[in-house]
């Protein structure tokens, strides 16, 4: 057995897609156990699907990775493991909580911005606070509380225990690029919940760009919180932002690309020419 748990800590290359099939594994059981609720108000089903995932990811991310599988590293604790993946370092908080806003501002920004140029942009603040929509998949209010399921546990899994894993074995420059094409990768789970599979090859280069910044972020400054924050707050604001309709595909297709590799750019050069700051009580 301690062999077998060497070779996982020492060979990220294997462990990475063991590691994306046990959390697609414990993403997806939800969607069996919610069979009984489906009758549920749509408000209440995503309730009970929300607290379904957050106690299975619980138990994957803070007992099954660090105690079962002993990844990044063996470890005796809950508070060593989250020192390892650099989870319980908070300070200097006024830092973390600038720079993860501030990056997801550059993603909004960037993503309303020609859409406002082309006149196709729809303001409707329903999006983000009215009430979710069953038929059309739209969360409402319920997106900032189902956000933070993403925005928890994906970087703990990828800027937490993947990085730290890929970091022990390669330069930071070579993990931060293996860590965000494992992120995009990742997002191959939407296939499996009938997602449109030419949108999914765009959330697969989306995540992987937004990897790189958020894997770069968190090498530099050794904390998760400003990735988390940044995550969070793309994904809680991002339908408010695209809500525009553009009739040619391809031009469509093509603003895409272009705004993600703008706010990748962007984002690299944030982080580089941002401070590191000092850990110091704030």
């Amino acid at each position: 057995m301690n062999i077998i748990i060497k070779k996982l800590q020492t060979t990220p290359l294997i462990t990475i897609p063991l590691i994306i099939g046990i959390y697609w594994g414990f993403l997806l059981l939800p969607r069996v156990f919610l069979l009984p609720f489906y009758s549920l108000p749509y408000p209440w089903l995503l309730l009970v699907d929300l607290i379904a995932k957050m106690l299975l990811l619980t138990l994957l991310w803070f007992l099954l990775i660090p105690f079962g599988l002993q990844l990044p590293s063996t470890t005796e604790n809950l508070l060593d493991y989250s020192n390892s993946i650099n989870l319980n370092k908070f300070s200097p908080k006024l830092r973390n909580i600038s720079i993860g806003i501030t990056y997801a501002v550059i993603i909004l920004f960037t993503t309303l911005i020609p859409y406002v140029l082309m006149g196709t942009y729809q303001f409707e603040i329903s999006t983000i606070i009215g009430q979710p929509d069953q038929e059309t998949g739209a969360l409402g209010y319920f997106t900032f509380i189902s956000n933070l399921q993403p925005a928890i546990w994906e970087e703990i899994a990828f800027r937490g225990v993947i990085l730290v894993l890929l970091l022990n074995t390669f330069s930071n420059k070579n993990a931060i690029i293996i860590d965000s094409v494992a992120f995009g990768v990742f997002h191959l789970i939407n296939l499996f919940v009938g997602a449109d599979p030419l949108f999914t090859l765009y959330q697969v280069f989306f995540a992987t760009c937004l990897g790189i910044v958020l894997a770069y972020m968190t090498v530099k400054f050794k904390t998760l919180i400003p990735a988390m924050i940044a995550h969070y707050t793309n994904n809680v604001f991002q339908p408010l932002v695209s809500n525009a309709m553009i009739p040619d595909y391809g031009l469509e297709i093509i603003l895409s690309i272009g705004r993600v590799l703008i706010y990748t750019t962007l984002g690299l050069l944030l982080v580089y020419y941002w401070p590191k700051g000092h850990n110091r009580a704030e």
